[in-house]
């Protein structure tokens, strides 16, 4: 006898009956068969072993691939007929609106994903088992009565996918894995079908939903009226100026625009870009005293990038200045050379750097 142990099976009315529904005083109120090859079968509601069906002919048995394929297909046909909402969830894309004007818009970064639910009923009303559409045949094939919407195959895979004839012609599908009973047990209980990645929905349309992401933290960096800089981080979709009267205001994405020899700080890169930018465009840009404008001021790779003295002072040993000295010193220092050479040699590399001007 086959040690498969079924836990379905039909009764006399047709009705799929779980072995869990029976008991000792009531199994003999009805004969019970197989879902899969309908030959008769017994309910095993021993001691020892876990309660199922059994082939009732010795050495009788069928595939258990086929019983839960069938299984599966009854059950949920049965759910979609017995039940007044049929889900499904799809994993709807949501863009973001400003990806045509933003210049740091990237396809690999600048979306979300949500699931979006979808009740079927409302479009469907018949839903029939084995049903031949063009050149397939359906396992479950969901239709309106009125013909407004393309169908929808519902195909059960135990072993077998889905063909590439099938998919390719273009109806839409819901490839539904079947390992065990439980699987099928689960689905017939859930109110939502969740499109968890084992699932699979062929030939429909991601939805999509328009709404402003804020995916990137970029760079603000502003030139104001005396010259001062300041920079900040801040979301993708700021694009309103800070400052009224601020000269320049720019926003930055400088990932590549790092440098492999020397050690930077963003503040100071983003500064050194914006005077640059300043300077390309044609921007009067008031050079104030600061040892990164001086032409004996070298960012040093074993510099400080978390405090203020990143800058290392080529003339220390000669004047006798700090070699890393405050940025502010250089108002005082009488060695002061202010260099735009720097910034001039700067310009080429500003290719390099997403740059948006706010305006």
């Amino acid at each position: 006898m086959s040690d498969i142990k079924y836990r379905f099976a039909y009764n006399h009315n047709n009705d799929i009956i779980n072995i869990s529904e029976l008991s000792k005083e009531n199994r003999n109120e009805s004969r019970y068969y197989c879902i899969s090859c309908g030959a008769e079968m017994v309910a095993k509601l021993g001691e020892v072993n876990v309660h199922h069906f059994a082939h009732k002919g010795e050495g009788e048995s069928c595939s258990f691939e086929s019983y839960l394929h069938k299984l599966a297909k009854k059950l949920i046909k049965k759910k979609y007929e017995d039940s007044r909402t049929f889900h499904i969830v799809i994993l709807q894309k949501k863009v973001c609106m400003r990806k045509v004007k933003c210049k740091f818009y990237s396809e690999e970064k600048c979306y979300e994903k949500e699931y979006k639910t979808f009740e079927l009923k409302q479009f469907y009303d018949n839903c029939q088992e084995e049903e031949q559409i063009d050149n397939f045949r359906a396992d479950l094939l969901l239709t309106d009565s009125n013909g407004k919407y393309k169908p929808i195959l519902i195909e059960i895979k135990v072993s077998h996918e889905c063909t590439p004839e099938k998919i390719n012609f273009g109806h839409r599908i819901i490839e539904i894995p079947i390992k065990t009973e439980d699987d099928i047990i689960d689905l017939s209980k859930r109110s939502i079908w969740q499109y968890d990645g084992k699932k699979r929905y062929y030939n429909f349309k991601e939805p999509f939903s328009d709404c402003c992401l804020e995916k990137k933290d970029i760079d603000r960096v502003i030139l104001k009226v005396n010259g001062w800089t300041e920079a900040e981080k801040v979301k993708c979709s700021n694009v309103s100026r800070k400052y009224n009267n601020s000269k320049l205001e720019l926003n930055i994405e400088f990932d590549k625009y790092q440098s492999n020899s020397i050690r930077v700080n963003s503040k100071s890169q983003c500064r050194d870009i914006l005077i640059a930018y300043a300077l390309d465009k044609g921007y009067e840009v008031p050079m104030l005293n600061s040892c990164g404008n001086c032409k004996f001021g070298h960012i040093d790779k074993n510099g400080d990038s978390y405090r203020n003295y990143s800058v290392r002072c080529s003339n220390s040993r000669i004047s006798g200045t700090p070699q890393y000295p405050k940025l502010s010193v250089a108002k005082y220092c009488k060695y002061y050379s202010e260099d735009k050479s720097r910034f001039e040699a700067m310009k080429p590399n500003l290719t390099n750097v997403i740059i948006e001007e706010i305006k």
